[in-house]
Formats: C-alpha cells, sequence, structure tokens
C-alpha cells in the first residue's frame, strides 16, 4: 500500500506526477505532505514516518552546481538562473524547529535530510561540503528502490517519532491539509496499530493452549471476542472431531459478527437462541409441547428463592426447569457443588420450591404432572439417538458477565465428557443488562487480559471510557493516537442531534464510508431514542434506526454490546455519568477511531468539571 499523501491539491500541476510516484513507491508507514505554500518559496515535499524526516525540492528542468551555487536552465529559452534549492527547504525545516518544543514529546536533535529531485538521469555535481546533508535523486529512481535509496542516504531519528509527534508536525507543514487525506490517513495509522495490538493479544492464547478449562477476563477492547473466536478455531484445527457450544448474549454481537466468524462445524447462537432450538428437542423426546410447557412456566417463574437470587424473566427460569429435568453431567455436578459451597446459592431449595410450585398444577396440568415425574423419576437421557446431536466435548461463553448461573446450569449439562471443556470471557464493567448477578460457574484458571490494554480504541478514547467509568484503574496504553474525545452538551436534544448531523456530513466529506459510523444512545425506549430516531429518519442509508428486518447503525448501547465502528456519536444524560457509569463506558469503547460524546443535560452535573478532567488524565497518561 502506498504512503499517504496530504495536500496534494496545493501542488503545482508539473509537480503532481512526480509527488504521485514518489507515494506509490514508499511503503504505508510513510506520510507525504504538501506544505502550505507561500508565495513559492517553500521546499515541495516533507516526508515522514517515525524514524526519518525528509525534505524534497522538485526541479523539472536541469539542474548544475557551478562555482557560487546552483544553477537551472528553462527548458524553453535555454537561459540559465541561480537558484538556491537548499534555502526552500531550509524554510520548511526551520519553521518546524522553532515549535519544536510544542511538537515534539521530549527534546532531541533533528537532522537535516534533503533531496533534491531532478527529471533526468544525471549527476548535479553536488560538492562534498553539501554532501552530508543533500542527496540526489531524479525520475530513475522513482522505482521499487526508492524507500531504500532515500533511507540509505538520510540520517536517521536517534529517537523514532511518536504518533502525536508526527500528527503534529504534519499539522504544522500543512495546517489546512485536504479532509479526505488527513482522514485516511487517520484511519490507517490507528488501524496499523490496532492490527499489531490484537496480534499480540492472539498471541496470549499460546500460553495456555493445552488448558482444557480457562477464564478470560478482560476490559473492553482488550481483545475477549477475537481471542475466544481464535480459541475454538485452535482447538477444531488440532482435532476436527470435537464437538463445541459457543454461545453469546446479545442479539446482535451474533448476528452482525459472531455467526460470520465462527466455523460452521460448531453449535453457536445466543443463549436465548440456543435454549429454545434445543428445548424443543429435549421436550420433544418426552412428549411435551414446547409452547404448554411455557405456558406451564410461566405461571410459577419468579416465585421463592429464585426470584430472590436472580431477575427470573422467563427464558432464565426456563432454563433452570430445564436443567433439573435432564440427566446431570459431571460439569453440571461440578457447577452445583461450586455454586452451593462457594457461593451460598441454594440451588437443592430452588428445586424443592419449584417441585412445590409444580405439585400446585399437578390436577389441571398434565404438563406440570410430567415435568414433575421427568425431575424425579426419570431424568431425560442425550444417549438416545433422537438426542445424539445435543452432546458436545466442550463450552465457549463470550460475555460471560450477562449469563446468570440457571444459564451456566443448562448448558453444562448439554457438555458430556467426564473430562469436560469450558472457556469462559467476561468483563464485569461491562455487566449492562439483567440485575442477575454473574458468579463464576467453577473454580478455573483465569487469566487477566487488562495487563495487555484496550486494542480496540485509540487512547484518547481509552482514557475517556476509564474516566467515565471512575474507577481510578491504571490504565495500560496502547500508543493507538487519535483525536480527542470531543465533549459537548446542551438541554436541546434538537441541538445536539443537529450537532451530530454536521459531524456525520464533515466525515462524510472527508471519505468516511458511512456505514463505519454509529449513533448510540442509553436505552430504546428513552425520550433521546425517540428523538434520534425521528430527526435521522430517512436522513442517510445506515444511518438509521437498526431493525431486525433491516439493519441499522443507531441502537442502545445495550444492543450495540460487542461491536464496534470506526465513528461513534454517544447521547447521554448527564445523570448516567453518576447512574450509569458501565453504560457509557461500555458506548465510548465501541469507538475504535473517533468518540464524540453529546451530553443531554438532566441534572447539575457540572460537564465543564469532567472536559478538565479529562484533559488533565490525557496530559498525564500521554506523559507516562
Amino acid at each position: 500500500m502506498a504512503a499517504v499523501t496530504i495536500g496534494l491539491e496545493k501542488a503545482l500541476d508539473n509537480e503532481k506526477p512526480t509527488i504521485t510516484k514518489i507515494s506509490n513507491f514508499l511503503s504505508n508507514d510513510w506520510t507525504v505532505v504538501v506544505p502550505s505554500r507561500k508565495v513559492g518559496l517553500e521546499g515541495d515535499l516533507v516526508l515522514i514516518n517515525q524514524n526519518y524526516l525528509i525534505f524534497v525540492e522538485i526541479k523539472n528542468g536541469v539542474i548544475e552546481y557551478r562555482k557560487g551555487g546552483f544553477v537551472q536552465q528553462n527548458r524553453k529559452t535555454q537561459r540559465w538562473k541561480s537558484i538556491d534549492p537548499i534555502a526552500q527547504m531550509e524554510r520548511v525545516f526551520y519553521d518546524l524547529i522553532t515549535y519544536k518544543k510544542e511538537m515534539l514529546e521530549t527534546s532531541r536533535y533533528i537532522p537535516q535530510n534533503y533531496f533534491l529531485c531532478t527529471p533526468v538521469s544525471y549527476d548535479a555535481g553536488i560538492p562534498t561540503e553539501m554532501s552530508e546533508n543533500l542527496s540526489q535523486i531524479h525520475l530513475g529512481n522513482l522505482d521499487d528502490n526508492l524507500e531504500d535509496f532515500i533511507i540509505q542516504n538520510s540520517k536517521k531519528m536517534q529517537l523514532p517519532f511518536s504518533d502525536i509527534e508526527i500528527q503534529k508536525i504534519i499539522k504544522s507543514i500543512s495546517p489546512d491539509g485536504d479532509l479526505i487525506s488527513i482522514v485516511q490517513s487517520k484511519e490507517f495509522n490507528v488501524h496499523n496499530r490496532l492490527v499489531e495490538c490484537t496480534k499480540e493479544q492472539k498471541r496470549v492464547l499460546d500460553g495456555f493452549k493445552n488448558e482444557k478449562k480457562f477464564s478470560i477476563l478482560g476490559g473492553a477492547g482488550t481483545g475477549k471476542t477475537v481471542l475466544a473466536i481464535d480459541a475454538v478455531r485452535k482447538k477444531l484445527h488440532n482435532d476436527d472431531s470435537k464437538k463445541y457450544v459457543f454461545a453469546c448474549y446479545t442479539n446482535r454481537l451474533y448476528r452482525d459478527y459472531l455467526s460470520r466468524s465462527l466455523p460452521k462445524n460448531i453449535l453457536s447462537g445466543t443463549i436465548t437462541m440456543l435454549l429454545v432450538q434445543s428445548a424443543r428437542k429435549l421436550l420433544d423426546s418426552i412428549d411435551i409441547d414446547y409452547e404448554e410447557f411455557k405456558k406451564c412456566i410461566d405461571r410459577i417463574q419468579g416465585q421463592g428463592l429464585f426470584g430472590e437470587y436472580f431477575e427470573a424473566y422467563s427464558k432464565e427460569f426456563e432454563a433452570f426447569v430445564l436443567s433439573e429435568m435432564v440427566e446431570p453431567s459431571r460439569l453440571h455436578q461440578d457447577m452445583i457443588h461450586f455454586y452451593e459451597s462457594k457461593h451460598g446459592i441454594k440451588l437443592n431449595k430452588m428445586r424443592e420450591e419449584l417441585l412445590n410450585s409444580l405439585n400446585k398444577q399437578y390436577d389441571d396440568s398434565k404438563t406440570a404432572k410430567k415435568i414433575i415425574h421427568i425431575i424425579t423419576n426419570e431424568k431425560i437421557t442425550l444417549d438416545t439417538p433422537d438426542l445424539q446431536n445435543l452432546k458436545f466435548d466442550g463450552f465457549f461463553c463470550d460475555e460471560g458477565q450477562d449469563i446468570s448461573p440457571p444459564w451456566f446450569l443448562f448448558f453444562s449439562n448439554l457438555i458430556t465428557p467426564e473430562n469436560y471443556e469450558i472457556y469462559i470471557f467476561y468483563d464485569l464493567n461491562q455487566k449492562v443488562l439483567g440485575r442477575s448477578e454473574f458468579k463464576m460457574p467453577l473454580d478455573i484458571f483465569e487469566f487477566d487480559l487488562n495487563s495487555t490494554g484496550n486494542c480496540r480504541s485509540t487512547d484518547q478514547i481509552a482514557i475517556f471510557a476509564n474516566l467515565a467509568l471512575a474507577e481510578n484503574k491504571e490504565l495500560v496504553l496502547k500508543k493507538i493516537h487519535g483525536n480527542d474525545v470531543k465533549i459537548m452538551s446542551n438541554k436541546n436534544l434538537e441541538f445536539l442531534c443537529k450537532a451530530i448531523d454536521e459531524g456525520i456530513k464533515k466525515l462524510l466529506k472527508g471519505g468516511v464510508n458511512e456505514q463505519e459510523i454509529a449513533i448510540l444512545y442509553g436505552s430504546s425506549n428513552s425520550d433521546i431514542a425517540n428523538t434520534v430516531n425521528l430527526f435521522f429518519e430517512k436522513k442517510y442509508l445506515y444511518l438509521q434506526k437498526d431493525q431486525r428486518d433491516n439493519t441499522g447503525n443507531i441502537d442502545s448501547i445495550r444492543r450495540f454490546k460487542g461491536l464496534e465502528k470506526k465513528y461513534i456519536f454517544l447521547i447521554v444524560e448527564s445523570s448516567d455519568f453518576k447512574d450509569n457509569k458501565k453504560l457509557i463506558y461500555v458506548g465510548a469503547t465501541r469507538a475504535t477511531t473517533q468518540l464524540e460524546c453529546m451530553i443531554n443535560v438532566n441534572d447539575d452535573f457540572n460537564v465543564n468539571e469532567l472536559k478538565e478532567e479529562y484533559a488533565k488524565e490525557l496530559t498525564r497518561l500521554t506523559n507516562v
């Protein structure tokens, strides 16, 4: 991939083809910048990457060094005139040196690397005393060896430029560089660092590739889902006869990402989807209609201890009842023991209460009678031919923090080997769904992925998300540099929607793909959601409310959990910074490249204090 070029439209027409060639023959870690011109007296080009800063002057006529200086031949009149290409490049160089303290995080020497780019293959006669800082390239050098030639004839920075420093230098050279190039350059730099960091995370698995039971704890962006997918692929690669279940919580995460990324030879889906699929097969094997089963269970859900411990919504209670109806596996027995001894959850007492509640329906419900009989006398066995396909070797669980004990107990009976496999990926700071608490189901080896840092988002976004969480945890930054998070507040939702719309138009003008933009709000049933959905209705193709039959990038934070977009506009209530910190944390960390946080003021929250604290954290952590 070629270098990113910024400001090409400012170059002279006869220079543009040469600049394009130079860009095409440099690798993608370079940025080629055309300086903003000052009556044509500045150098033509600056090349920059982490290790080199190069200044180029392009001359389309013949140049020679004669006693007293350089001369250039006019191609029409054949006359020679004195020129000073070094002075032109030095103007750009010394402009940068003037602001060195503002641009560089640490003071250091910047070498002078000057190149004359000439149209023909001849020696311009650069004198020895100038050759330390000045070299010649000509159109014949503009090939695949160009980068090697430049590096061989340049002095390397003793301490590499950081991403922040590079962006400041670029901005100084071309403060009004063309928007598309700047946006693409930013996207590319962020993407490169994200790819590098994801590779680091995948190497985490190598440390315990032979483990059959482990959990991975990691904050947003630490790569849990990527690792989970990678782990199941490696397990199947090692033994393709293995059968696995892979479950997550969020419908949209499965629909938009996991369903396309996971191997096809496993059973995968959301916990609800997998419950319904499995329940129909299990109940068919004992002649119970699933709809009748649901009616029977709905009458008693939420009663007694179950309602005290768990949220007790219908599917969670179904999972518990079905877990009692299937012949217990070794994994199931181990989980029951651990939940009761470690967490003090009285599952045996819940079982008794379930049977008592069913007994009250005994005379009126054949389904209740059959359920009681199955639980107490004749549990469903998976060894029958019809249920063999419900026997699995291991269980992968993503979004584990949202999955409560009844769900784990249900799935545990489908994992039948004595030497079972279980892998749980979770983050307690992303527990924004339901009130049932996550309880680790087993005493298994745990790896804390937080030590690898957020590899999804820029450092600026990670700092903001951590600040919103207000847990004072020390961040591990990955040197993924982007824009500071823009924070805007107003009591008028219409005003905030207009601000978002202006931001979207600017991104689209900069060449951003609309599908890389999302607008997220706290709740689907809020005034914010209604206002945003109405304001953007039919305004854009993809920035529409997400629906089952029409994918859209306007959605609630909860439904978008586990997904990501390059550009996120987050619109929340000011009270969320007190009452729903985890929700803001999850919403903010959906962005990889740029985040704008719009705050609808609905209480006495001091937004200026938030901005000041964010600025302090940026300074403190980037200095570290």
